[in-house]
């Protein structure tokens, strides 16, 4: 327990220290140039090199805590480094950046993954600018950009379908969506939007866009 205690005041749920682990495996793709390199990177650090890492529950079957791992209430699990020897960061393309379980060897296939879902991966900001200060020191603030005042509605940018998205999604998520898969927010913002007027389900480019994912 006092070890418990220890642990969940130096890495505490809400820092915002915690980033979402797509987002520091998009800063290593910027270093490597490929996203399976930086995928590789990513893990070996979070496996070998003393870079704490931990995961949130949102939705479907939840999983026993891994061993070793630590809970930090109400719904985040911090992982033991062992963790990274049986899982890896997969990412195929820039909206599939996943964690999976490495499975058997299967010849003339490689090694099978199996996709862990239910679950948004963060990793400790800090112990990863000591290993790779470029991509992950923090800047300082820059200035605030001045806002042309105007009574032009085409300022305004988004779709009223959009607008609904990111609504619901904030309700859904509190503390932020960014690590979460966009399949897994369509699947539970979809059933929620015929209150919002929208009664067909959106294509899956308005809801990259809705959610920055895309660029307009």
């Amino acid at each position: 327990m006092a070890r418990r205690k220890r642990v969940t005041c130096r890495f505490p749920l809400d820092s915002p220290n915690w980033i979402p682990i797509v987002n520091a495996h998009q800063s290593l793709c910027g270093l490597t140039g490929n996203r399976q390199l930086a995928a590789k990177d990513l893990t070996n650090a979070l496996a070998d090199r003393d870079v704490p890492s931990m995961r949130r529950y949102f939705s479907g079957w939840r999983q026993s805590p891994p061993v070793g791992a630590v809970l930090l209430e109400p719904d985040g699990e911090l992982l033991p480094a062992a963790y990274w020897t049986e899982h890896q960061v997969q990412s195929w393309s820039s909206d599939a950046t996943f964690v999976a379980r490495r499975g058997a060897f299967v010849p003339s296939r490689g090694n099978m993954f199996t996709e862990i879902t239910g679950y948004a991966y963060f990793v400790w900001r800090p112990a990863l600018a000591k290993i790779w200060p470029a991509a992950f020191a923090l800047a300082a603030a820059p200035a605030a950009p001045r806002v042309r005042r105007t009574n032009d509605k085409r300022q305004h940018k988004g779709s009223p379908t959009q607008d609904a998205i990111r609504q619901i999604a904030a309700q859904e998520w509190p503390d932020g969506h960014e690590g979460i898969p966009i399949k897994h927010i369509m699947a539970r913002v979809s059933p929620k939007l015929p209150t919002r007027g929208i009664p067909t389900v959106p294509k899956r480019d308005t809801w990259l866009r809705a959610l920055g994912r895309r660029k307009s």
